[in-house]
């Protein structure tokens, strides 16, 4: 439309502008084009070579505020609305058009209108020639576009917001990616990355990285909630971040599992910073209302960056030394050695063989004799697991049950040992129907079997096949399975009476507060720990402890079992206290199933007993 307009402007002739002296020769041209601008939907103006207006159209003269276009002539921009700075602004831009000679299309800029509104502009100016293309001056075009450039402006505004939005939510799922939700620690993958940049660069002296695991966390989880256990891994998180240095940093790999990397630090250093890790997991237990003593084992590696070719052999070896820390009693710190490497690897291999062990058939069953010395028989027999491993001989259970425990073996295992020995149970009472009256064979049961959803069924379905009743059927636990969910276990120990199984509380006073929960134990009989036993007659303090628990058995009306009795002194001291159901070495060790069957087949009185040398008291 502006070329147009250029066009029809200049075959009219310069008198349009009022130039050049030609008069009116073309008036009735120059009517006909004003009437063809004024219909235009565009601002139409022109200006001679000084700037002064010559001409517009109607739109323009109203936005300029004039009635109509014949007042704006001989007007410059100083006379109109528009304020300085915009007048001045148009002036630049008509002399660059008339001293280049070329037009300046698309100019954004804003214009006061004669009612004091801004509007914002988009404005083309061409230069005006006449027929020998001399610059005459300017012709100009805008249209409103202020409306579109606040809809501009807004989408431009909700571009940012949106731009900025996407930012911080690629910010916290680039965080969310790289770090441990719950304690905003890095997670494995990221902390595996930083420290093989570091084993790369190879910058630092010497760096050491720390393996922590929390003792005893697991009860808290299951006693207290997960909120408490939660609670206590932020905290630890926290007591991390301030033992870190600017250039150190830490993970949480899951659970209560967690990796600092320390860098240029002394031994000194490092077993101050071990010993302050120690002390604040220690007190950050005191926020739970958990009566257990809330400890940390901690896996030490110190080496140099590039002693390692893959990081994930690093954290591996420290924590193999933080099981070793673990082995030591917990509570504590190990450094890692080549030896204890080893030590992991053989670990690791009896941990595979225990599945085939199972599965081949490699388990059997030692049997105790628990005898009632005030009518000098056998009332029934303690079932302890073996393993005749294939290389190395006859295991004992210290030797297999906690790896067992660790990798979740214990259950099929338990459940292989229940059947064998509820499967001799049941060849005993076949052959010696009056054995049935009081007679029990007690079964060692762990917390994780005891807490297996099906398990009541699993050893029901058992008794029923071989056709035992449950009553001649002991089952004795730990103090252990109070730890995990008192309330739990006291449910399932309640189901497990109701189904006639005898209840047995093993080990009785090694474990924490004992007193505080076994009233409330649906027990039918406790197991008084051979380390009281053994010191009796040496210990004023373990014979009162000894006293107290029979007090305390005669009290609730259950049975007291004394364990670990290997001599006639401690026999005669337990007979003078009123207990008489014993088990240990004085009468015999855990016998094959053969052997106790014959003792059985001879009728003979508990006297008659041989000793049978074996590997004491850890059966």
């Amino acid at each position: 439309m502006l070329e147009e307009s250029h066009c029809i402007i200049k075959a009219a002739g310069s008198d349009l502008f009022g130039v050049d002296g030609i008069g009116t020769a073309f008036a009735g041209t120059q009517a006909v084009l004003q009437q063809v601008i004024d219909t235009l939907p565009q601002n139409v103006f022109w200006k001679d070579k000084n700037l002064v207006y010559r001409g517009c159209n109607q739109t323009f003269a109203e936005v300029a505020g004039r009635s109509k276009p014949d007042e704006l002539v001989g007007l410059t921009d100083f006379d109109l609305p528009w304020n300085t700075e915009e007048a001045e602004f148009f002036r630049q831009c008509d002399r660059k058009v008339m001293e280049s000679g070329v037009p300046l299309l698309g100019i954004i800029e804003t214009q006061v209108n004669a009612d004091g509104k801004q509007t914002w502009l988009e404005t083309n100016k061409v230069p005006l020639r006449n027929a020998e293309g001399q610059v005459l001056g300017v012709l100009g075009t805008f249209i409103d576009i202020t409306e579109i450039k606040q809809v501009k402006d807004d989408l431009e505004k909700i571009n940012q917001e949106l731009e900025l939005r996407v930012q911080q939510r690629t910010k916290q799922l680039q965080f969310a990616a790289d770090h441990d939700g719950l304690t905003g620690l890095l997670n494995r993958s990221s902390f595996v990355k930083k420290l093989n940049d570091i084993n790369d660069a190879c910058e630092p002296k010497s760096i050491a990285l720390l393996f922590i695991d929390l003792d005893n966390f697991k009860p808290i989880n299951d006693t207290e909630g997960h909120e408490a256990g939660d609670k206590v891994l932020v905290q630890l998180a926290n007591v991390l971040r301030k033992t870190s240095g600017p250039d150190d940093f830490a993970a949480r790999l899951g659970g209560d599992e967690f990796l600092l990397l320390l860098q240029n630090r002394s031994e000194d250093q490092l077993h101050s910073i071990l010993e302050q890790i120690h002390r604040s997991v220690i007190y950050q237990a005191e926020v739970c209302n958990f009566p257990c003593r809330l400890t940390a084992s901690i896996g030490v590696v110190n080496c140099s960056p590039g002693d390692y070719e893959c990081s994930e052999d690093l954290i591996k070896d420290a924590d193999v030394a933080m099981y070793a820390a673990k082995s030591q009693g917990k509570n504590s710190f190990c450094f890692y050695s080549d030896n204890l490497r080893q030590s992991s690897e053989n670990g690791l291999k009896l941990e595979s063989a225990l599945f085939a062990g199972i599965s081949q058939d490699q388990f059997l069953v030692h049997f105790q004799p628990i005898v009632d010395s005030s009518a000098d028989r056998i009332v029934g027999f303690e079932a302890l697991a073996r393993w005749q491993h294939p290389e190395k001989g006859l295991l004992f259970p210290s030797c297999f049950v906690s790896p067992a425990e660790a990798n979740g073996a214990i259950v099929p295992l338990g459940k292989k040992i229940f059947d064998l020995a509820c499967a001799q149970t049941a060849q005993w009472f076949e052959r010696f129907p009056q054995l049935y009256e009081n007679f029990r064979t007690n079964i060692n049961v762990s917390a994780r079997q005891l807490f297996e959803e099906d398990f009541l069924q699993t050893i029901c379905d058992i008794t029923a096949k071989y056709g035992v009743d449950n009553r001649n059927i002991g089952i004795e636990i730990t103090e252990s399975v109070m730890l995990r969910d008192q309330v739990q276990a006291i449910s399932v120990l309640q189901e497990m009476r109701d189904a006639g199984f005898h209840i047995a509380l093993d080990d009785f006073g090694t474990g924490f507060s004992s007193l505080s929960y076994v009233d409330d134990l649906p027990l039918n009989a406790i197991k008084i720990d051979r380390s009281f036993i053994s010191k009796l007659g040496r210990d004023a303090a373990d014979y009162a402890i000894v006293r107290m628990i029979l007090a305390l058995a005669k009290t609730l009306d259950i049975s007291a079992i004394a364990e670990g009795v290997e001599n006639p002194f401690q026999l005669e001291r337990l007979n003078a206290m009123g207990c008489h159901l014993l088990q240990g070495y004085h009468y015999s060790s855990p016998l094959p199933a053969e052997e106790a069957t014959s003792y059985l087949a001879q009728g003979s009185p508990v006297s008659d007993l041989a000793m049978v040398p074996g590997v004491p008291p850890t059966s």
